[in-house]
């Protein structure tokens, strides 16, 4: 017989399918251990992240730190519950929501020594422009936006098929530098 629990395989492959990243903070030695997964999504790797909580506290957004400190505080001084949606910052500057829900627990006592759990990426919830160019790339037929300068600042892949020319060639790019042949046409018209 194999010393393999299938029920534990099972768990990480559902785990690592729907984008969840674990973490197990031990409160007592203080040492806080994030899975691959939330590694990427807090854009560190292993070099960088030090396994302690300021790791954490670095990346959460200076506007959301105080609330998720005393949210991750009052887990622990009740053993309960952990929930909590929030900025971070990555070291490009961009900001991701994350979300995340773990539970305080205590081992003989009533003092909580552990906080476990995960968190994902909930940025596509939170921001409406993300939800709207979803929305627009999924559409079966050819969209394609311009700003005020008439650069390309969208494209689903209908629009990239219909105009012969890859996204990356558009977006950022003139129409009208990219289609010469429309100046003067019906279409500027």
């Amino acid at each position: 017989m194999s010393d393999i629990d299938p029920r534990r395989v099972v768990l990480e492959l559902a785990v690592e399918a729907s984008g969840l990243g674990t973490f197990d903070w031990d409160l007592v030695t203080g040492e806080l251990v994030w899975d691959q997964q939330l590694l990427d999504l807090f854009g560190y790797d292993e070099g960088s992240f030090s396994g302690t909580i300021e790791s954490f506290n670095a990346r959460v957004h200076l506007g959301d730190l105080p609330r998720v400190d005393g949210l991750l505080r009052q887990a622990i001084a009740t053993c309960g519950e952990y929930e909590a949606e929030y900025r971070i910052v990555l070291p490009d500057g961009t900001n991701r929501w994350i979300a995340a829900r773990g539970r305080a627990l205590a081992e003989g006592g009533t003092e909580a020594v552990r906080l476990i759990g995960v968190a994902y990426d909930a940025t596509a919830c939170r921001d409406p422009e993300g939800r709207v160019a979803r929305v627009l790339s999924s559409l079966g037929m050819a969209f394609f936006a311009l700003d005020r300068e008439w650069r390309f600042s969208f494209v689903n892949s209908e629009a990239e098929r219909v105009l012969q020319r890859l996204r990356e060639e558009l977006l950022g790019a003139v129409l009208w530098d990219v289609f010469p042949a429309a100046i003067g046409s019906e279409f500027e018209r």
